[in-house]
């Protein structure tokens, strides 16, 4: 799903994603990116873009280049690999790996069967966008019905005002001075 909404100087968008567990196959991951990058052909280079998504993928927590932070949980798989790659490829941050946070408010899915923590969870913004982004963690202790954790980040926006200015009326003044009045004729003549 995608919510895209007008604003100034730049719209927002957003993506929301749910990849295949990793009990599927491969190629049924590969269309669910094959659709993500349809979407993206919608956003403009200038758009203000978050993916909200549960990835099914684990980054882990090494930082590995300009995509993801040093604050997350567990190895990298083969799937957090190509998210990682996803990132690069649209110049996008992990956002929930770039702060430092207790491991309760890291982990975003809990396996019902041996309780183990896992983050799989996880909102990307452009990295132009990153100074934005004041925080990003899980949510642990919301009743959401699930066996995910609420995933969250907050952010500050703000845009600038554009000031008019009447540089145009500058230069009408300006005509009024004898000598700019003779040398915009003597153009004008030539």
């Amino acid at each position: 799903m995608m919510i895209k909404t007008e604003a100034q100087p730049t719209d927002l968008c957003a993506i929301e994603v749910y990849l295949p567990t990793t009990n599927s196959k491969d190629e049924e991951v590969a269309v669910v990116y094959e659709q993500i990058d349809d979407l993206m052909k919608l956003v403009k280079e200038k758009d203000n873009l978050s993916i909200i998504s549960d990835f099914n993928a684990s980054i882990g927590e090494e930082n590995k280049g300009l995509w993801n932070g040093k604050f997350g949980l567990g190895k990298t798989n083969a799937r957090g690999e190509r998210l990682l790659d996803f990132c690069e490829q649209y110049e996008m941050i992990v956002t929930n790996t770039c702060f430092e946070m207790p491991k309760r408010r890291i982990y975003t899915w809990k396996s019902p069967t041996d309780g183990k923590m896992f983050q799989i969870d996880y909102i990307l913004v452009k990295k132009k966008f990153m100074n934005q982004i004041k925080s990003s963690h899980s949510y642990p202790g919301y009743d959401i019905d699930s066996d995910h954790v609420l995933v969250i980040a907050d952010y500050s926006s703000r845009f600038m005002k554009y000031k008019r200015t009447n540089q145009h009326r500058w230069f009408v003044k300006k005509l009024k001075e004898k000598q700019v009045a003779a040398d915009m004729k003597e153009l004008t003549d030539t």
